[in-house]
Parts: C-alpha cells; sequence; structure tokens
C-alpha cells in the first residue's frame, strides 16, 4: 500500500534546510568585497603570494610589507585581513554558521511549546516503565529466558544472568550515572 507524501510539507523542510546556505553565498561575496579587490589590494596580494610561493615566511619580509602597504595607501588592518585571506583562505562552509545562528534560535522557540509538553511525558513513562518495573514484569512474562550477558567479575568471560538481576544491575549504574 502506498502512502501519500505531503508534498507541500516536503518543500517547507526543504526551504527550512536550503536557508542558511541561500543565505551563505551572499555572505561570502560581500567578504570578497569587504576584503577589497581594488588594484592597491590586488597589488599587495600580489607581492604576498609571491613570497609564500618562494617558501619564505612573511615575518621575515615585513618591513618590505609594511613599506609595499603604506605606498600602496592600504591600513595594517586591511593588510593583515589581506595577508589572512591569502594564508587562510574561508570557503562556502565557513559562511553556514551565521545564517545558522539566525536559524538555531528561531528553530528553537518554535520547538518550546513541544518539548514543555514532551518532557513531562517522557519522564512520566521512564518512572512508570523503569522505576516502577512494569518493563521488567512485561519482559519476564513474555520470555522467561535470560536477556542480558553482562561481564562478570573477572571481566574476562561473559556470564548470564537472569532477568531480574541483569535489570537490577542496569538501574544501579542508571542510578549512579544519572545523579
Amino acid at each position: 500500500m502506498a502512502t501519500e507524501v505531503d508534498i507541500q510539507a516536503l518543500i517547507w523542510a526543504l526551504g527550512i534546510l536550503a536557508v542558511p546556505v541561500v543565505a551563505a553565498i551572499p555572505l561570502r561575496f560581500i567578504w570578497r568585497f569587504w576584503i577589497g579587490g581594488g588594484h592597491e589590494e590586488s597589488e599587495y596580494r600580489t607581492t604576498v603570494r609571491q613570497i609564500i610561493d618562494a617558501g619564505r615566511q612573511i615575518e621575515s619580509y615585513r618591513h618590505a610589507l609594511n613599506d609595499i602597504a603604506r605606498s600602496l595607501r592600504l591600513t595594517p588592518s586591511r593588510q593583515r585581513l589581506i595577508e589572512a585571506d591569502i594564508l587562510n583562505p574561508l570557503s562556502i562552509t565557513h559562511f553556514l554558521i551565521l545564517p545558522a545562528l539566525i536559524i538555531f534560535p528561531l528553530a528553537f522557540v518554535v520547538a518550546l511549546p513541544v518539548m514543555i509538553v514532551g518532557l513531562p511525558v517522557i519522564l512520566l513513562v521512564e518512572f512508570i516503565l523503569i522505576r516502577q518495573r512494569v518493563l521488567i514484569r512485561g519482559l519476564g512474562v513474555w520470555s522467561s529466558k535470560d536477556l542480558a550477558h553482562l561481564l562478570g567479575k573477572t571481566g574476562s568471560r561473559l556470564e548470564s544472568f537472569p532477568l531480574e538481576q541483569s535489570v537490577e544491575w542496569c538501574l544501579r549504574v542508571h542510578r549512579f550515572y544519572g545523579q
């Protein structure tokens, strides 16, 4: 039996998932514009690339680079920005974080009512099934076999424990790590 696919919900889901990618593309172009693509910036970029391509460190040519940047009327902050972009160029994945930081709080606000209603239900189910041992009794009726194999005290071989003893051990571990 084939199920009907809700196309509208699928389009909304894809649209929400695509928002960071769609927003990251203009951010990348804004970054390129911010770094600068003018004649002065490209000339300084060429000089720095020549130093790097020669296998030299930039710091050994710092005074010469500062003189070139001054002659091209580049500020020290712009100079550092260009060098950082050459050494560690940013790809599209670097720009995904900003839209995601905007989308995440919005998604959290939308999901908050579900979490507020769902958490007490989950705690109630955990209390009934685990703490009141309804699950143990249900599994005991369903199967009289040993359901858990735990490491023995020696740790070298597996020992089979009865269901009740295995669940007791699991509850002790849950209490120990849960609090």
